[in-house]
């Protein structure tokens, strides 16, 4: 699995990620990892992520996709968490992208 932000307005960071329901440290901040290989019962994800910008939070709105799962960007609007349950062994890229609203 590779994890990737996207570089739309603006930045967003994945902040942490749950495996199995129990948040994972690694040897370095989880928006810097490139690649993990899971087992496959390893197969519930949740991901928390931040977008890097002063405007306030009511006025970002978030989108999503885990490809190889997903066919198209998913919209969660202020959420900053997505979770995924029962995924089948394969590869996986998360993405995420944010914008703020005009006038905020």
């Amino acid at each position: 699995m590779r994890m990737s932000s996207s570089e739309k307005n603006p930045p967003v960071l994945v902040t942490s990620l749950q495996i199995q329901n129990e948040r994972r440290h690694f040897q370095k901040p989880v928006y810097l990892l490139d690649s993990l290989e899971l087992s496959s019962s390893e197969n519930s994800l949740s991901f928390s992520f931040a977008a890097l910008s002063y405007a306030s939070s009511f006025a970002t709105q978030y989108w999503y996709q885990l490809q190889g799962y997903d066919t198209g960007w998913v919209s969660v609007g202020t959420r900053r968490f997505v979770s995924f349950v029962h995924l089948e062994p394969g590869d996986y890229v998360f993405r995420v992208s944010a914008k703020v609203l005009q006038g905020s």
